[in-house]
């Protein structure tokens, strides 16, 4: 039956989805700790709502409130791809896929500064600011 092949191909797709993603953020913890940082990985569970009369109010814990400037970009992160894959599921994503222009090739281009240069081909991320120590340089011009 056709229907069972397609449904087993997308778990199959979904448990490789859902490795792929533990084995990043193993990668992310272990870099993390390395720099002696501990990043909760979930999202804020929201804070809880009291009522008081007709008040209503929120008290704000430790459960959810962001230890560090990184933490906070971590949960809101999460929260954004939640969205995200909720407004654009892997089915459609693969679709824009096949309909894509093609990849550059990396290699060629870093083989290609070489041949018009003589010199090494650079790619870098540079950055004017840290999320977590602020500004790095004043006068940043990448």
């Amino acid at each position: 039956d056709g229907s069972a092949t397609v449904s087993e191909a997308t778990t199959s797709e979904g448990n490789a989805l859902k490795v792929k993603e533990l084995e990043a953020t193993i990668i992310e913890d272990e870099v993390a700790s390395s720099q002696g940082i501990k990043i909760r990985r979930r999202p804020p569970t929201g804070q809880p709502l009291h009522y008081v009369g007709p008040f209503e109010f929120r008290l704000q814990n430790e459960g959810n409130t962001p230890r560090n400037i990184l933490e906070e970009i971590v949960w809101n992160k999460d929260v954004e791809v939640s969205q995200m894959k909720e407004r654009k599921p892997l089915s459609t994503l693969k679709k824009l896929l096949d309909n894509a222009p093609p990849v550059r090739d990396f290699i060629g281009a870093l083989k290609g500064a070489y041949t018009q240069t003589g010199l090494p081909g650079l790619i870098a991320e540079v950055k004017k600011a840290s999320p977590s120590r602020g500004v790095l340089r004043e006068d940043f011009d990448p």
